[in-house]
């Protein structure tokens, strides 16, 4: 049935000789099915965090998971406080951009 479509012009022949058929899963859960799984999980979640000293059997992404989504990203690092920040002023030309700024001036500005 294949050959008489492409030669028909129907669809495109193999490029590899190899035909390859797929087709969504008929027995995965729709959209319906999904969120009353995501309810029962999360009811297991609430009855069972107990029993393992407060933290919950599955975490975040498992669930996800189970459910058909696709996982949170990782959270991001917070910043190390031992790196060294600078006080250097972006703005500021080269001249005085050492972070301790320039000598006092005693003079009235002008402008």
């Amino acid at each position: 049935m294949l050959e008489r479509f492409w030669t028909l012009g129907i669809i495109d022949p193999p490029t590899n000789g190899e035909v390859t058929i797929s087709w969504t899963d008929l027995l995965a859960p729709g959209e319906k099915e999904k969120i009353e799984n995501a309810s029962k999980l999360a009811d297991i979640v609430q009855k069972t965090s107990g029993f393992y000293g407060g933290e919950p059997p599955f975490t975040a992404n498992e669930l996800r998971e189970i459910v058909g989504l696709d996982p949170l990203p990782e959270p991001k690092q917070p910043p190390n406080p031992n790196d060294k920040v600078t006080t250097d002023d972006p703005l500021a030309d080269d001249a005085g951009a050492d972070g301790k700024g320039g000598a006092a001036d005693s003079s009235a500005q002008q402008g």
